[in-house]
């Protein structure tokens, strides 16, 4: 049923929680302190179990899928391993369809519109049973049946092979109205499959598809395996399966602690509890994959770890990173217990540095309760470094409100764009509650025009042109990176920006040249609000040539070095006179002739810099300004001012080093 609570709508059947987020990034200022950007959430929308599926685990899986039900938005697959139909722990998958502005669609009934797959489907997986816990991990698998519709593969770690619990995975082919045409077990007893499993391995507590490894056109799968003991107890494995027509597997590789340059494994580690793909990190040609360790020990407690794993074309490991709460820039608020890597996610690029970014839960996080959760947002940057992390728990603002044992973050995919504003959402699981979370982002834009403001008065007026090929600077705040942002021909720009920084500065790189500024700021401090569009406009003034500034310049060997031509003194010719403004930039140089004399007249009424370029061997000996602090600069005239005159002299003299 739908109900309108304190601003929330709250739907009670299966749990859902959307979280709308607005996001401002890449922000533009020299010189500021670093600070960070941060997802902000807009609305929290929730769905929860009906009363008699409590505790079946709802939300422990995620992963987007096609238009099932014809309505333009994509769907998504929701795992409830838990459930149990005759059989404890059997398992179940939910087909949740979603409406136009990415909320779960709600029939005439009242309920949630949803297709649910278990083992009672007709061509489903019927042979799950007892704690099989089909839908402890899914993930979209491409086209397996060239029917035109997505297909997924379903994890039941669980699920007995023959006298063992290794684990399967169930390759499920989905039709029209999410039927199920067809349905292929892969376990230990499979040709050319994961032959090495032994019980309690866990085989299937994770699927990813992690792009075409081998070449053949047909998308590849990566599957965890938790409780393998290659590396003791539990260290944990993971199976790259190449995948040939219909699911067929033709060939299955292992990384585990005996991989040549994989990971450090030790007793209980679960490395392999969650994957992701990551692209194609090292730029090798080959897909990269992200792998979840949340046992792992870290100065001495069980915090948890993140592998990123870089691959050859053959699936051969290259280089392992790991990422932990040492990890420069990366989650150092994690504590014992937290289970970090318990789910990972590709996200998209949230920062706007051209790298994907990744999101890793933390379920066994505690703030106010225990294990209530959290999510933390990896920013990355070429070959895996960690540049920022941000969380978002039941302390950000506006953000989900997450009770005792909810297990926030046990699960998390990127799930395209439900909400349909061109913006990349997640999903977030706590199947602690029978909770899944979507969280949809949305962007702030920033935007501007550059213009000719010929008529002075500082708005851009009917007639007056924009200025192209005019360059704004931005600076990230939270990645230390700058951006250029050129004009167009009818002199706008404009930037999405993503994550919401403290401060956010925009900036003009310079005057263009021949103008002065009419315009009150040509740049622009912001304190950015969710969802608030920022816009800088600036208008210059193109000047006429006779309100141009002239400087002359005399250059004159200083026999007596008092800073003065005088009588006999001969003029120093062939000496470089350089000229910048701290409005336009850098000038043309002038040269002095034999006479000694120079002559621009070019000058914007506007603070400017001369400088003599020193000829071997000579110091100067005037003109010396003088800066307020005492520092000198001996050979430069500085006019610095709000009034202008029409012409400035510059007398240098120029004597032999002493």
């Amino acid at each position: 049923m739908l109900a309108n609570c304190g601003g929330k709508i709250m739907i009670r059947g299966s749990t859902l929680l959307l979280i709308f987020v607005v996001s401002v990034g890449m922000i533009a200022t020299y010189g500021i302190s670093t600070a960070h950007a941060d997802i902000q959430i807009k609305d929290v929308i929730e769905i929860k179990s009906v009363p008699e599926e409590i505790h079946n685990l709802f939300g422990s899986s995620v992963t987007p899928i096609d238009d099932i039900d014809g309505n333009g938005v994509s769907d998504i697959a929701v795992g409830a391993p838990g459930h149990a139909d005759n059989t404890i722990g059997i398992g179940d998958v939910y087909l949740v369809m979603l409406d136009e502005n990415g909320m779960p669609l709600v029939g005439d009934d009242g309920q949630i519109s949803m297709v649910e797959i278990n083992t009672n489907t007709e061509n489903g997986p019927d042979s799950l049973g007892f704690y099989s816990q089909f839908g402890s991990s899914i993930s979209s698998i491409g086209d397996i049946d060239d029917n035109g519709i997505m297909d997924i593969a379903v994890g039941a770690p669980g699920h007995p092979t023959q006298t063992m619990s290794t684990g399967s995975i169930y390759m499920i082919m989905l039709g029209e109205g999410g039927m199920v045409l067809r349905t292929v077990e892969i376990n230990a007893d499979t040709e050319n499959g994961p032959t090495s499993l032994e019980d309690g391995d866990l085989f299937g507590s994770s699927i990813a598809q992690i792009g075409d490894i081998d070449g053949n056109g047909i998308m590849d799968i990566a599957v965890g395996a938790p409780g393998h003991h290659s590396g003791g107890i539990a260290s944990g494995d993971v199976y790259i399966l190449l995948l040939g027509d219909a699911g067929m597997v033709l060939e299955t590789m292992e990384i585990n602690a005996d991989t040549p340059n994989g990971p450090f494994l030790e007793i209980s580690n679960r490395f392999g509890a969650s994957i992701s793909p990551v692209g194609d990190i090292d730029g090798n040609g080959t897909p990269d994959i992200a792998v979840g360790a949340p046992g792992y020990y870290d100065r001495g407690i069980t915090s948890g770890d993140v592998y990123i794993i870089l691959l050859d074309e053959n699936a051969t490991v290259l280089n392992t990173i790991d990422i932990n709460s040492e990890t420069p820039n990366g989650p150092t608020t994690l504590e014992k217990g937290d289970h970090f890597g318990e789910s990972v996610a590709l996200v998209g690029d949230l920062d706007g540095n051209g790298v994907s970014d990744l999101a890793v839960g933390a379920p066994g996080h505690s703030l106010s309760e225990l294990h209530t959760g959290d999510l933390y947002i990896l920013h990355l940057e070429t070959g895996g470094t960690v540049i920022h992390t941000f969380e978002i728990n039941e302390n950000t603002p506006n953000g989900p409100e997450l009770e005792h044992l909810d297990y926030f973050g046990s699960s998390v995919a990127l799930i395209g764009d439900p909400d349909r504003n061109d913006i990349v959402d997640i999903a977030v699981g706590a199947p602690g509650s029978d909770t899944l979370h979507m969280i949809l982002l949305t962007s702030t834009n920033l935007t501007g025009t550059i213009y000719s403001d010929i008529n002075r008065n500082g708005t851009m007026d009917a007639g007056e042109p924009g200025i192209e090929g005019h360059t704004m600077i931005t600076y990230n705040s939270a990645t230390g990176t700058f951006t250029e942002l050129l004009t167009g021909p009818d002199g706008t720009y404009s930037q999405t920006l993503n994550t919401l920084p403290e401060l956010l500065l925009i900036q003009s790189s310079y005057y263009p040249s021949g103008t002065i500024l009419s315009s009150d700021e040509w740049y622009k401090y912001a304190m950015p609000e969710s969802g608030v569009p920022i816009q800088l406009d600036i208008g210059f003034y193109p000047v006429p040539s006779d309100e141009l500034v002239t400087l002359d310049v005399t250059t004159f060997y200083d026999d007596n070095r008092n800073g003065m031509m005088d009588a006999g003194e001969a003029p120093f010719p062939d000496v470089e006179i350089t000229a910048y403004t701290y409005t336009i930039g850098p000038l043309s140089s002038i040269t002095t002739d034999e006479s000694g004399m120079a002559t621009r007249a070019d000058l914007v009424p506007a603070d400017f810099l001369a400088q003599v370029v020193l000829p071997a061997g000579y110091e100067a000996t005037s003109p010396i300004h003088t800066y307020s602090d005492g520092v000198e600069v001996p050979g430069a005239l500085i006019v610095d001012g709000t009034s202008f005159d029409s012409t400035y002299t510059m007398m240098i003299g120029l004597s032999p080093v002493q």
